[in-house]
């Protein structure tokens, strides 16, 4: 009986024994829950990009008459990527210089006529006005003279009325043509030749004008044809481009895409949950799918920016993050995929498993300052 009330003892002590370690073991994770920290962090799905994507437009409404490179291709700074059709402009072009050469040869010929008037600018017409006036003046005081020897002829009768009308209509023409004259004179007494000089003038000036104009044209004309070519803007891979001529393209639509290849950077999708934690600067650990991480180990990363707007994924909100690429121990794809973990910093272990940022959870309560 003194055995078994031993062994019952001995039983009872380890078993009190067991549940004092299991209740310390408890009261030490616990400890270790609430002051204890841990890494925190915000894991999401990524794809490689470059560090700039270039959206390359159309300059004009063309086809394409010739893909000069490829998708995948790698390409150097002002290479020519694609070609499009600009058979307008260049028949607008020889018109130009056809246009410009008949107003060279226009010119040419009212210099010539210019320096000729120079020297002598009166039409033939007006050149012996003077003399002409007074030619016809004296004509006129002698038929005036004439006049009033036959009228008074006339009135005695002793010629007829037809021999009087003849030399009254002589005075008459006589009278006419030096009031014309006067006239003629007038105008070269106010400066006609300067007048003639003046229009001959305005009239070449208006000729190098337009050659001007033309000539413009024609210059940015030329220069527009660099539109019709497109070059790549940065050294980098093309990730889009038509695979064949033929196709035609307004101006601003989108052509070619390029991600340049100077750096990579890496676009993961966080769940709007966890997206709060994220900030700028933070470090990434990045696992692409093309290598085995335990073989190849990770990739380094930094958050660069978070994007303000979300995308909708299977149903759930995810808002982009752009993680730039810090290193590159081994050669990356652009689009291929990865995972990405943000490290949001060092968190007490029990706000970590429930998904909470004591500074947030405590300033909420008034707990700290």
């Amino acid at each position: 009986m003194d055995k078994k009330r031993t062994t019952i003892r001995r039983q009872l002590r380890i078993f009190r024994r067991i549940v004092i370690t299991i209740f310390l073991l408890g009261v030490a994770m616990l400890m270790v829950m609430i002051f204890g920290t841990m890494e925190d962090q915000v894991k999401g799905d990524g794809t490689v990009t470059g560090i700039r994507d270039y959206y390359i437009k159309s300059l004009v409404n063309a086809k394409t008459v010739k893909i000069i490179r490829h998708e995948g291709e790698l390409v150097h700074r002002g290479s020519e990527l694609l070609e499009f059709d600009s058979r307008d402009l260049r028949d607008r072009i020889v018109m130009l210089k056809n246009d410009i050469k008949e107003l060279n040869m226009e010119i040419n010929v009212k210099d010539k006529a210019l320096a000729l008037l120079l020297k002598d600018p009166l039409p033939e017409y007006y050149r012996h006005t003077k003399l002409s006036l007074d030619e016809a003046e004296t004509r006129l005081e002698r038929s005036k003279y004439e006049l009033e020897v036959y009228s008074k002829l006339y009135e005695q009768k002793v010629i007829s009325r037809r021999e009087f009308l003849k030399v009254e209509m002589e005075h008459l023409t006589n009278e006419s043509k030096v009031r014309r004259l006067n006239e003629d004179w007038k105008k070269l007494q106010d400066g006609m030749a300067g007048e003639i000089i003046a229009k001959a003038e305005g009239e070449l000036q208006l000729l190098r004008q337009r050659l001007n104009s033309k000539e413009q044209e024609l210059k940015l004309s030329e220069q527009h044809m660099e539109d019709y070519i497109i070059r790549a803007p940065d050294t980098g891979i093309i990730t889009d481009i038509p695979p064949r001529p033929g196709g035609y393209f307004e101006k601003g639509e989108v052509v070619i895409k390029l991600a340049a290849n100077q750096n990579k950077k890496v676009i993961a999708m966080i769940d709007e949950k966890q997206i709060y934690k994220v900030v700028k600067g933070q470090k990434v650990r990045i696992a692409s799918t093309q290598y085995n991480y335990f073989d190849y180990g990770y990739f380094d990363g930094q958050v660069q920016e978070v994007y303000q707007l979300p995308v909708d994924i299977k149903g759930t909100k995810h808002y982009p993050v752009k993680i730039l690429l810090i290193n590159e121990p081994q050669p990356l794809r652009f689009g291929s995929s990865c995972e990405v973990t943000i490290i949001a910093g060092q968190e007490r272990i029990i706000f970590a498993m429930l998904g909470l940022r004591s500074k947030d959870y405590l300033k909420r309560r008034g707990l700290t300052r």
